[in-house]
């Protein structure tokens, strides 16, 4: 499985990779060392095209959230055509007033995305 990942990364230079593990009732770390990988999802045609859905997956949520946060701290780039659907707030930037308008829309508050028209 991990020489497909490998080969779709290379190929399309870059992919979504999503891991999920199950940890016991304590929520301790796990060992690394005893990790089985038993699928592996590629998402290889993750176009944003609509405000707030970060991830492409056609619904904005908690996810989206959590990938606008790591982008606001510099701790993930996002591609240049995705950065535009960022700015939920439409005042040209993306920052914490962002994430702060998608908090509200995530949490049904009567908020639109994107520009105002």
């Amino acid at each position: 499985m991990l020489a497909a990942l490998a080969e779709v990364i290379q190929k399309e230079k870059t992919a979504e990779v999503q891991i999920w593990y199950v940890a016991d009732s304590s929520w301790k770390s796990i060992d690394p060392s005893n990790v089985t990988i038993n699928d592996i999802y590629i998402n290889k045609a993750c176009k944003v095209d609509s405000y707030g859905d970060l991830n492409a997956d056609k619904k904005v949520d908690i996810t989206d959230m959590t990938i606008m946060s790591l982008y606001i701290l510099g701790d993930v780039k996002l591609e240049e055509s995705t950065v535009k659907y960022a700015d939920v707030n439409g005042d040209g930037n993306t920052n914490i007033a962002d994430l702060a308008h998608l908090k509200q829309y995530v949490m049904k508050d009567p908020v639109t995305l994107g520009p105002k028209k």
